[in-house]
């Protein structure tokens, strides 16, 4: 919730023993949009492979909305996006007059149309039983950006809204959504969004994986399978297989999570396929039959301790290299043998095997042949006991926790974990284990894709779920190592792992050469801060043990023998460079659509918390309303000082932890994005044109006709917003029309469709700039080249682009600065988060209950640590909430063991 703080513990372990890891010092832990769009981005100390910190949500840095939490290292950006933590998470705005929406959507397919049926049902958040009954609302069903639908409605007595409507087959489901915006003057405008969670039966997509890899004609194979609705999560499905004649062959069906196996021998010469019978008719075609080849069949039964391995086709191999069977877990090789064809059998221990996914790789000299991956429970997870000092509990009573780890010998552990305490009242516990320790390190690490309900394979509370997991397997572990990298020769990795927060860069000369011996000086202002160092042989320079700096900046300066500035050559630093944000199609419903009882007591709990803050007391004036202007000192806005539509001060700046340009339009105007449109890149704010001008100036980028998108933003990255003492924003009509000057409507008027196309190239050298006020810079004016041809189908309108101005003012009041000094730097570095203390209170006292406790989270103890009887004591008081708490504790000990552990305690409403 927008003013909660996000509160979390990192666990950075060594992959292959799962101890923590001493490579990196630094984890940069940040919240994306789900549409790749950065929105806070920290570092946090790590030592021993562990460190935690927080992220507060902030309503000046956050909006409502689904956004996806990442974490990692420099160091593993070596490696992909495989190893990056990342989890979504919404943040909602809970308030007394939010429209909550029950939404039920229904697809039939009518005349070879997908007829979408919406049934909604509007009530306030003081109580599903409090409907919005007949209000007069405009309603639009959206596909991506383009409304499909629109009419005024009048909602029923019971707050109903139903609509039907066509929906394209090429409409993205992700994107579909419903627009209800109150035309009553009272709303002021209330606007509530409704993602639709549509899955097109036609739309579903089936996929057949053999075991190992491949299907031989007259080799019996197991052939696991996944169905997959058009949301990307598993659906249940029903069919069978055919052969050429038309003769079914085997039955199939899931088992869980739309995936399942079925075992088939193919014949040689003969043409499969698989009908799908339900939930729609469809043919799918089954992977290729090679005539000749080698099918791996593994056998891993739950209980057993071996795993049976046979090699179907091995006598048929030629003999020109030797055969091996790997079997390899974590990136290391537990075991090897040298396959005799006369012997295709072979039995491997589990206990040779460390816990988790191991795989098991049939090769050909260095060709790999199959591959079949299984899991390993050695059953030695972590033992963690959580006792607590009574069976019930008072209002604000003192609750002592005792936590006691073992290993799986019954030994006490020493460890560092985790502890967090919720109200079961306001926050859904996860009963199923979705989130714990060994789902995340043993399962979720080592396959690739989305894994629904991944608790459920590991914690393994039915009879079929073995089974599911091994299908799981089959479908989504079936491919693992790269194999030509591995045999391929050790490439230098592309990231440096970071032992702690440091600064780095080279200082050259006037032929770009490395100066060695070179005296380079760092300081800042706040705090006070100065210090030296020298260049090495290479010219580089190095600072550790900076002080922690929040939202200032470093001042670096290379000094000649003298002591003083150089007048030649070029000092740079190297800057944090975040990887590439992959866009998360995945569908988060708001927390206002479909709330369960639970959701719903913590937003009553919230509603009542906020009113609770603004109770008055004493004498009780009338109600003034006071319409206060945020006012930036010496402001170039043209439509004088506090007449904009947004407004931030050098406070809002700061606070914005953002270290360029980019980066602060994009947390502050939510969908910002740079567009290529034709002549050049064009940054773009929604529909509007975005310019941006400092006290009065435009941008001054220099961009030729090839350049990409990817170019403006790094141009834009190179400004940074040290010395910015506010940003306005103008976008409405009314405060954008001053930008809109007399000449530019008369050159739009005059300009004919045709000579706007066959000018591009005289616009990209400067056509009708001269009719541009000649103020805005020349990234103003590359954007309103881009207009001409944007505006094309409104000429003889006269209807320019629409845009959106932002206006910076610096504390100088100069414009845009540009080191003149080639000495010298200006930094704002990454801030380092440390970690702050949760608070909890301490009811140790009794007094009159004046303000009420309803906290959804409890307690939260990010560094417990068990001592050498494996012994943890912690204590915290209850709330005025009755009802269950939940308890859980995570974490690791020395020796690579995990381990969670959750309990219940109960409370009642009453003072001790």
């Amino acid at each position: 919730s927008i003013g909660d703080t996000l509160w979390f513990k990192a666990y950075l372990l060594d992959k292959v023993n799962l101890t923590g890891s001493k490579m990196s010092g630094l984890l940069y832990v940040e919240l994306d949009t789900d549409s790749a769009e950065m929105v806070r981005r920290i570092s946090i100390p790590i030592k021993d492979g562990v460190g935690w910190g927080q992220i507060p949500l902030t309503g000046k840095i956050f909006r409502g909305g689904s956004h996806v939490l990442r974490a990692y290292t420099k160091w593993m950006q070596n490696f992909g996006d495989d190893y990056v933590f990342t989890q979504n998470v919404y943040i909602g705005i809970p308030s007394e007059d939010t429209w909550m929406v029950r939404s039920a959507t229904a697809l039939k397919r009518v005349a070879d149309k997908n007829q979408l049926s919406v049934d909604i049902k509007l009530n306030r958040a003081d109580g599903l039983s409090s409907p919005v009954a007949l209000k007069k609302v405009e309603v639009k069903i959206f596909d991506e950006w383009h409304y499909i639908f629109k009419e005024e409605m009048l909602t029923g007595l019971d707050g109903s809204i139903k609509l039907s409507q066509a929906i394209k087959d090429k409409a993205d489901a992700t994107r579909v959504r419903v627009q209800i915006t109150s035309l009553e003057k009272a709303d002021n405008g209330k606007v509530v969004q409704i993602p639709l969670n549509i899955n097109r039966d036609q739309k579903m997509d089936m996929q057949f994986l053999p075991e190992g890899g491949k299907l031989v004609s007259g080799i019996k194979s197991t052939i696991g399978f996944k169905a997959i609705s058009e949301d990307g999560k598993g659906v249940a499905a029903l069919g069978a297989i055919f052969d050429g004649v038309g003769n079914e062959v085997v039955l199939f069906t899931t088992l869980h999570n739309g995936m399942g196996s079925f075992e088939f021998t193919p014949k040689a010469g003969e043409t499969y396929i698989a009908k799908i019978l339900q939930p729609v008719t469809k043919v799918v075609a089954l992977p290729k039959i090679n005539p000749t080849g080698t099918v791996m069949r593994v056998t891993n039964p739950e209980q057993g301790d071996n795993i049976s391995i046979t090699l179907a086709g091995l006598d048929k191999m030629p003999t020109d290299s030797a055969a091996y069977l790997i079997g390899a877990s974590r990136g290391v090789i537990y075991f090897s043998q040298k396959l005799e064809t006369s012997k295709p059998d072979i039995v491997v221990a589990k206990s040779l095997f460390p816990t988790g996914i191991a795989r098991f790789t049939l090769f050909k000299g260095k060709t790999p042949l199959n591959e079949r991956a299984v899991f390993i429970d050695n059953k030695d997870q972590l033992t963690i006991n959580i006792t607590s000092n009574k069976t019930n509990y008072n209002k604000r009573d003192s609750v002592g926790l005792e936590i006691e780890v073992k290993d799986k010998s019954g030994f006490p552990v020493r460890g560092n974990f985790s502890l967090a305490v919720t109200d079961d009242m306001q926050i859904r516990p996860d009963s199923v284990g979705n989130n714990n320790m060994a789902t995340s390190l043993l399962l979720n690490a080592d396959l690739k894709g989305y894994v629904e309900t991944p608790g459920y394979y590991i914690n393994r509370k039915d009879k079929k779920a073995w089974q599911a997991l091994d299908n799981l397997l089959l479908t989504q572990g079936w491919t693992g190592y790269d194999w030509k990298d591995v045999f391929a020769p050790k490439k230098q990795p592309r990231f440096e792992a970071e032992k702690e927060f440091r600064l780095t860069g080279i200082v050259s000369n006037l032929s770009n050469k490395p100066v060695p011996n070179a005296e380079v000086l760092i300081s800042s202002q706040k705090p006070s801060f100065l210090t030296k160092t020298i260049t090495d042989m290479d010219g580089r320079y190095i600072f550790t043990n900076l002080p922690p700096i929040d939202s200032g900046s470093f001042f670096i300066q290379a000094n000649n023998e003298k002591g003083k500035a150089r007048s030649f050559g070029n000092i740079s630093v190297e800057k944090f460079k975040a990887p590439v944000i992959p866009m998360y199609n995945t569908l988060v419903m708001p927390w206002y659509i479909n709330t369960d009882s639970t959701q719903l007591n913590f937003i009553k709990q919230r509603i009542a918390r906020n009113k609770e803050d603004l109770k008055l007391t004493g004498n009780v004036l009338k109600e003034v309303k006071i319409k206060s202007k945020k006012i930036i000192p010496e402001s170039f806005n043209r439509n004088g000082p506090g007449n904009s539509d947004m407004a931030f001060d050098e406070a809002d700046i700061k606070a914005s932890a953002t270290m360029n340009l980019y980066d602060l339009l994009k947390q502050k105007l939510p969908g910002v994005k740079v567009t290529n449109d034709r002549l050049l890149p064009t940054l773009k704010w929604n529909n509007s044109y975005l310019i941006v001008n400092v006290d009065g100036g435009g941008l001054p980028i220099r961009l030729d006709p090839n350049s990409s998108p990817e170019d403006l933003i790094e141009e834009m990255n190179k400004f940074g917003i040290v010395g910015y003492k506010g940003m306005e924003v103008n976008y409405s009509p009314k405060n954008s029309l001053v930008y809109y000057e007399p000449s530019w409507r008369r050159t739009l008027a005059n300009l004919k469709p045709a000579a706007v196309v066959k000018s591009e190239d005289s616009l990209r050298s400067g056509y009708v700039t001269s009719d541009l006020p000649s103020g805005a810079g020349w990234y103003y004016r590359a954007g309103f080249r881009a207009g001409y041809l944007e505006a094309r189908a409104n000429v003889y309108s006269m209807d320019p682009p629409p845009i959106a101005v932002v206006e910076i003012t610096t504390k100088n009041g100069s414009g845009w600065f540009f080191n003149e000094s080639p000495a010298s730097v200006t930094y704002r570095p990454l801030p380092v988060m440390h970690p702050q203390q949760f608070y909890s209170p301490r009811y140790n006292v009794v007094l009159p209950v004046i303000e009420p406790d309803m906290r959804s989270t409890l307690y939260w103890a990010p560094d417990v640590t068990t001592d050498q009887n494996g012994k943890a004591k912690v204590s915290f008081y209850t709330s005025d909430n009755k009802g269950k708490y939940t308890i859980k504790v995570a974490g690791v000990d020395a020796g690579g063991g995990i381990g969670d552990a959750t309990t219940k305690i109960n409370t009642n409403n009453t003072m001790p």
